[in-house]
């Protein structure tokens, strides 16, 4: 603030005596120091009501040499200040003030000898605005409750409130709950059915002045609760504004379905019988444990929270579901369903049928299968092993490792041809879209795959597999692929190609190869009907039988040539010094007679009570199911696997190295055999 200097004047006068210059110091008069504060009084506002926004600021002194007044204003009610900085002062002013509140106005003054003086105040009270009603209770939420039971809690931040009321609105059936408004005086409980609802609210002022109306829309759901163990004989119906809560126990449907369009919750429960969810529900779930299949239908929305599944979850009909902390399970995704898993553990996925998965920060330990037009994103993921992506469905794979992947290109119907993997033709093509993003991929397998008579000519192209089905016919010329599969009845021709693998043919159409090198090849011969015996891989007594119709041109050059034989039907076939055989299949009662056999890899396996003997011969392994039985006279085998009824004799100085018994099966060994290891699982 501005202040007055005095000024002290300091004379020197010089005095000349005898020759001696003599200095003489004259001080002048001071005037009279101001130490006093100047008075400052307050004209307006003062301590009162006002009923207008409209405030005359005035101030009066009777100070003479007063220099500046200045002043500011507080909103006491908001906690903060009306003004920014200090005002100057010069003569009335009117104020507006847009709120209503406890103001106080701070006032100051200095005078021309700088002295200032103490601030001066005043309080006063705006009430200009209508007033105002806020409901605190409810709230725009849903709350849940066996009674149905709502607090009504009004408030206002005006000062002379006359009267609070309010009425409620059944949104749901259109409907008055109170005939008239409702006067509120304290906090208080109302009993309402389920369903949404508004309250709406009303206040006025001493002043006689109407609050705005102000509304709230909240919703009720009626509770259903199952606590400890339970088992439902039939199904549990989740109404519309219903939840059905299970919670602490082991809970089953001997007969049933979970249906309906409310809400489901489930705290620390395990499901023991198959979990069949329909309808709308909104379902959730914390600590559960699935010992059986869970099937979620329809429109269902669930998010499960530390889930232990034992068995599979199939998602259906635009299910929607979301899995965190979820360990174990088969999940398989149909008809537009939608799946996220977040940070879990699980076995593997199938996605088809327009469904959409994401998955981030979780590992899958099978191979993985997407099909149809369904999507899946993997996000920072790891996959022990692999992931297959048919037809048209799409695959990102991000900041993720995983096994190999394989893209299959199908070719459903038409006439195709690919020459340096450009794709020309027309007919049904299907080809998944995979986009790898700052991922580790173990290997790339892309797969030529023919279906339902498409016809294919591929030149100059490199595949890792090629395979046909049905009535597909495809030719390869200059073409290297690691396997090749010919199913059904297709007829193929490879000339001038390369097989790093096995070409494997189980067609009964015909094959024909030309200046091709091939690892090795797979002959599949599958038998109907008939009594037959081979000898040094040549056989008769077939009477209906599918083989393919193997023709070799000039140089064909292979290292292996397997045989495969399928016995249905109660068909004998008996084979004596084969080296060539790597499989053979037992089904429908067929009895099965090898002597003299010793080839790599020989495998026998036999269900639906086939019949397997083997004389003098070395067999890799024998898997029996079904009330299958096996004998085997003076034989070595590496391994027995023995399920379900299955019986086996080990006679006449065999050899086993090992021995699994599963599920209600049995033996015998004679006294001159050998077992070194018995395992034993019943």
């Amino acid at each position: 603030m501005p202040t007055k200097k005095t000024l002290i004047v300091i004379v020197l006068i010089a005095v000349i005596t005898v020759g001696i210059l003599v200095p003489v110091l004259i001080l002048t008069s001071q005037p009279p120091k101001d130490n006093t504060p100047p008075t400052i009084l307050i004209l307006s506002p003062t301590n009162t009501y006002y009923t207008t926004q409209q405030i005359a600021i005035n101030f009066s002194t009777s100070d003479a040499d007063v220099d500046s007044i200045w002043y500011r204003i507080h909103n006491d009610t908001a906690g903060n200040w009306v003004d920014a900085t200090n005002i100057t002062w010069t003569t009335l002013v009117e104020r507006y003030l847009t709120q209503d509140g406890v103001f106080t106005l701070y006032a100051w003054a200095n005078d021309t000898a700088g002295n200032t003086a103490t601030a001066v105040t005043v309080c006063f009270t705006i009430d200009a605005l209508p007033p105002r009603v806020a409901i605190v209770s409810p709230t725009n939420t849903t709350y849940f409750s066996e009674t149905t039971q709502i607090t009504i809690e009004l408030d206002s931040p005006d000062f002379n409130i006359d009267t609070f009321w309010y009425r409620i609105y059944n949104a749901t059936d259109g409907s008055w709950v109170d005939p008239t408004n409702v006067t509120w005086t304290a906090i208080g409980q109302r009993t309402l059915g389920k369903g949404i609802y508004t309250l709406y609210a009303w206040a006025n002022d001493t002043q006689g002045r109407f609050a705005s109306m102000q509304s709230v829309t909240f919703t009720m759901y009626q509770d259903i609760i199952y606590s400890g163990d339970h088992v439902f004989s039939a199904d549990i119906l989740v109404g519309v504004y219903q939840r059905v809560v299970f919670q602490n126990g082991a809970f089953a449907f001997s007969s049933g379905v979970l249906n309906g369009s409310g809400m489901v919750a489930m705290y620390n429960v395990t499901w023991t019988t198959t979990l069949q969810i329909y309808g709308n529900s909104a379902v959730t779930g914390v600590n559960v444990t699935a010992l059986s299949v869970i099937n979620v239908h329809s429109n269902v929305v669930a998010a499960f929270n530390n889930v232990t599944f034992c068995s599979n979850l199939f998602l259906y009909d635009n299910a929607s579901i979301t899995l965190t902390d979820a360990i174990g399970t088969y999940i398989d995704t149909y008809h537009s369903s939608k799946l996220v898993v977040i940070h879990s553990a699980l076995y593997r996925i199938q996605a088809q049928d327009f469904s959409r998965v994401n998955i981030s920060d979780s590992t899958l330990v099978f191979w993985s299968y997407l099909w149809g037009n369904s999507v899946v994103c993997l996000n920072n993921c790891t996959s022990a092993d692999g992931i297959e992506v048919y037809m048209n469905a799409s695959l990102t794979v991000s900041n993720s490792n995983t096994g190999p992947i394989h893209e299959n290109l199908v070719f459903y119907t038409g006439n195709w041809s690919i020459d340096n993997k450009s794709v020309s033709g027309t007919g049904s093509y299907w080809d998944p879209t995979i986009s790898i993003i700052n991922s580790t991929i173990m290997s790339f397998v892309d797969i030529v795959d023919l279906e339902a008579g498409a016809n294919l000519v591929c030149k100059n192209s490199n595949f890792a597999e090629f395979i046909a089905y049905s009535n597909s016919n495809m030719t390869l010329d200059n073409c290297n692929s690691s396997t090749i599969y010919t199913y059904d009845r297709c007829n193929v021709t490879i000339t001038n190609s390369n097989v790093g693998g096995f070409l494997e043919l189980r067609t009964n159409g015909t094959v024909y190869l030309e200046n091709v090198n091939i690892a090795g090849i797979s002959h599949e011969i599958t038998f109907n009907k008939g009594n037959i015996a081979g000898y040094n891989d040549t056989f008769v007594g077939a009477e209906d039988w599918v083989f393919p119709k193997l023709t070799m041109g000039l140089n064909v050059m292979y290292n292996d040539y397997f045989y495969d034989y399928n016995v249905w039907n109660q068909v004998n076939l008996t084979l004596i010094n084969t080296s060539r055989v790597r499989y053979f299949y037992g089904y429908d009662s067929a009895n099965i007679s090898i002597s003299n056999c010793v080839a790599p890899y020989l495998m026998l396996d036999l269900r639906d009570d086939a019949n397997g003997t083997i004389y003098k011969s070395a067999i890799n392994r024998i898997e029996g199911s079904s009330t299958s039985n096996i004998t085997i006279f003076n034989s070595t085998c590496n391994e027995i696997n023995l399920n379900n009824y299955a019986f086996a004799n080990i006679v006449l100085g065999s050899y086993l190295i090992r021995l699994n018994l599963n599920h209600y099966t049995s033996y015998y060994k004679s006294g001159d055999s050998t077992i070194d290891m018995i395992y034993d699982y019943r």
